[in-house]
């Protein structure tokens, strides 16, 4: 980003409003927790503010200790002056700084604060011991051009270790048949947000598309796989995520309609790439336990 709309951002941060109604214009999981985390960041920087946050998953985000209210989004009762925050494609920022720039915030992280769940088995029945990779391979409807294709998720599958546990996440089954893994469970569907969180949370690597699986491993300190192709640029703040990008040049595309080039930048990240940069965050987690015994 140019140094001159760095240093109009940080200037306009020196005037913050006393108080902000917000909400989210997309209104995905992803598209919240994003916000939830701008928003954090707002309420550190100007601490008297009256901060609230319209959200469809309040019940969820109520659950954390914070300063910013929490009100069930209802369309027809938005305050008058509320803040929309959405995005804007064909941009080398990641949607979090697109928001808190809205806000003229130019944060250095983006806490995403969330519940804390007690090891069980949220949604189904699987082992909550051991190594747990979670997947989520469909991210949302709202483009086909984040879709990495299922025979690459399905060779991916078939070979990760076969000590670990494999669950996949969303709101169905990717497969149309089970990967030959010994430890795939599939709870796709059959998950409520908090148990969808859960899962995530207990992880020790989570691997999927740019989605709301992202920030949430993000929230919880999950190192992910992020499969970003081409339709947006890999540069998400999370710390703890590795993005996996092919440098097209169409991208990013931001593009909602069918990929005239057959979604080649997705293609061009084979299964062993992915394969590889979960081995490297399984080795990670091993030697941070190991380092800590």
């Amino acid at each position: 980003m140019p140094r001159t709309v760095l240093a109009c951002m940080r200037l306009r941060a020196r005037f913050l409003p006393s108080n902000l109604s917000t909400y989210s214009v997309a209104g995905g999981l992803g598209d919240e927790l994003m916000i939830w985390g701008v928003l954090q960041s707002f309420a550190a920087r100007r601490p008297s503010a009256r901060v609230t946050f319209h959200s469809r998953f309040a019940e969820v985000l109520k659950q954390v200790p914070s300063t910013i209210q929490v009100i069930p989004y209802d369309a027809g009762n938005l305050p008058k002056g509320s803040t929309g925050l959405g995005y804007v494609g064909k941009t080398q920022q990641s949607i979090n700084e697109q928001m808190a720039s809205r806000l003229g915030l130019v944060p250095d992280k983006y806490p995403i604060p969330l519940p804390s769940f007690p090891t069980g088995t949220p949604g189904g029945q699987y082992p909550t011991a051991g190594r747990i990779i979670v997947i989520q391979p469909v991210a949302s409807a709202w483009t086909p051009n984040k879709q990495w294709p299922l025979a690459y998720w399905t060779k991916l599958v078939e070979s990760l270790p076969p000590d670990v546990t494999v669950v996949e996440l969303g709101q169905s089954s990717f497969f149309t048949t089970p990967p030959r893994h010994p430890h795939f469970v599939s709870i796709a569907g059959s998950t409520s947000v908090s148990a969808y969180l859960a899962a995530i949370s207990h992880a020790t690597v989570f691997v999927g598309p740019p989605s709301s699986g992202m920030h949430v491993a993000h929230a919880y300190g999950v190192p992910s796989v992020i499969v970003v192709g081409g339709y947006e640029a890999p540069v998400y703040p999370y710390p703890l995520a590795i993005q996996l990008h092919t440098n097209m040049p169409c991208s990013p595309c931001w593009l909602c309609s069918a990929c005239p080039y057959d979604r080649a930048c997705l293609r061009k990240i084979n299964p062993e790439v992915v394969l590889d940069a979960v081995l490297t965050q399984l080795e990670t987690v091993s030697s941070k336990a190991s380092s800590h015994a």
